[in-house]
């Protein structure tokens, strides 16, 4: 990733316009998000009669969406478990195949109306503090999650930056 960041801003800070030639960063961003969703699981009232994959559901009903169990199922991913980037190089190809299958800013009607804005912001600050800074995990023991309204690391997390 920071070979890519190096190769794409040589100089300089990094910016939105960088954004579509950081495909290695873009892909670790949303493998992060796959594995740790902000919002771990979605709660939606049905409006509406509906058959869902054979499941009959009533208007009223109270749906909840396990989002973190989703981005893990090994029906729908390889190595679930596995930190693997690459599986979201070809942002297209991987739309295609996974829709409904990787809801980190929810779904349908539902879905994040800022999704794109945090795509080009997050990106652009993750490759500005990797080409600046390196970055060592200085947390104590295993890190554990605890969820709530969103999933987060209980005791939280310590990084130790240092110049480049």
């Amino acid at each position: 990733m920071r070979a890519e960041i190096d190769a794409v801003v040589p100089s300089g800070d990094v910016s939105a316009e960088d954004i579509d030639k950081q495909r290695l960063t873009r892909a670790v961003f949303y493998e992060a998000m796959r594995l740790y969703p902000p919002a771990p699981q979605m709660v939606c009232d049905c409006v509406a009669d509906a058959n869902v994959a054979g499941i009959e559901v009533k208007k009223g009903m109270t749906i909840t969406i396990p989002i973190y169990a989703l981005h893990r199922n090994p029906n729908f991913w390889d190595q679930p478990n596995a930190f693997i980037p690459k599986r979201f190089l070809d942002p297209e190809i991987f739309a295609k195949q996974n829709r409904f299958r990787y809801l980190p800013f929810g779904g349908g009607a539902r879905v994040c109306l800022r999704q794109a804005f945090v795509m080009v912001e997050v990106v652009t600050m993750l490759a500005q503090i990797v080409r600046t800074f390196t970055i060592k995990d200085a947390t104590e023991g295993e890190i554990e999650f605890e969820t709530g309204a969103a999933l987060r690391a209980k005791g939280g997390i310590f990084l130790k930056f240092s110049q480049r």
